[in-house]
């Protein structure tokens, strides 16, 4: 080879040999090879094949194809200086990361060094809370257990989540002697003796209009995705009425369920 060819092809190995910048596209290649416009590759990187292109008023990318070209991913770079990632699937990106460091999922504009619009899944986490304040009451004399209005359902997004049942509940005790009411928080009418906590309350004297305040709390494992009933069952001791939630003194009551990533 001469030293006045910067191109030359060996016909026995078909490479391509170049001295100097080699430019397509461009007559000024500033680099080794300096493409002005897109490149597509195939079969050295089966099953997959890239596309690249760079421009001055486009974003900048690198896709990868599958074989057929109707499937791909990647990831690239607007000219605002924010990188995104997205699919062939999506006509949005999946995840971009704007220029100032903010990382967004779901939205195009983070307002924080994570922002997520939608569900995420992070052991320790609330994944959602749900809450209701009540305004009617049940009273019960029976020494039975019985539903109280006291319920609110909730779907968990994860059947290995931790369901967390929180209850804020007003009574009102009518007595003819020594007696009380007690609470139990059950799931779908059943109650879990191994995590459900019950309140007791006792009274030892007669009285009537006897108004209190208690919390009764549980923990389940969600176990599947179907929606779920958490509700107050409440039963009495001899000799007694026992009212939960609003009561004549206007006291109301207030349950919280919290699913919780594990």
């Amino acid at each position: 080879m001469s030293s006045d060819k910067v191109l030359y092809v060996n016909p026995e190995t078909k490479d391509v040999i170049a001295t100097g910048n080699v430019g397509i596209g461009v007559t000024n290649p500033t680099s080794k090879l300096h493409v002005n416009g897109s490149i597509r590759t195939s079969g050295g990187l089966a099953p997959s094949a890239f596309w690249t292109t760079t421009a001055t008023s486009a974003d900048s990318k690198i896709l990868f194809y599958d074989n057929g070209g109707d499937n791909w991913c990647g990831f690239g770079a607007d000219t605002s200086g924010n990188w995104w990632l997205r699919t062939g699937l999506t006509t949005t990106n999946l995840m971009i990361v704007k220029s100032n460091g903010n990382v967004g999922i779901g939205t195009t504009n983070p307002q924080a060094k994570l922002h997520v619009n939608g569900t995420f899944y992070a052991p320790g986490c609330v994944v959602q809370t749900v809450s209701e304040i009540f305004y009617t009451s049940t009273q019960t004399s029976s020494q039975t257990f019985s539903e109280s209005v006291l319920k609110l359902n909730i779907t968990p997004k994860y059947a290995s989540s931790k369901i967390v049942v929180i209850v804020q509940y007003q009574y009102q005790m009518n007595s003819s002697g020594a007696s009380g009411g007690h609470t139990q928080i059950r799931r779908d009418g059943v109650i879990d003796s191994a995590s459900a906590l019950s309140s007791t309350f006792h009274y030892d004297v007669n009285g009537t209009n006897i108004y209190g305040s208690s919390i009764a709390t549980a923990t389940y494992v969600a176990l599947n995705t179907s929606q779920t009933l958490m509700a107050v069952w409440t039963k009495c001791f001899p000799s007694s009425t026992f009212l939960v939630g609003t009561t004549d003194n206007g006291g109301k009551s207030m349950m919280i369920i919290r699913e919780i990533a594990q």
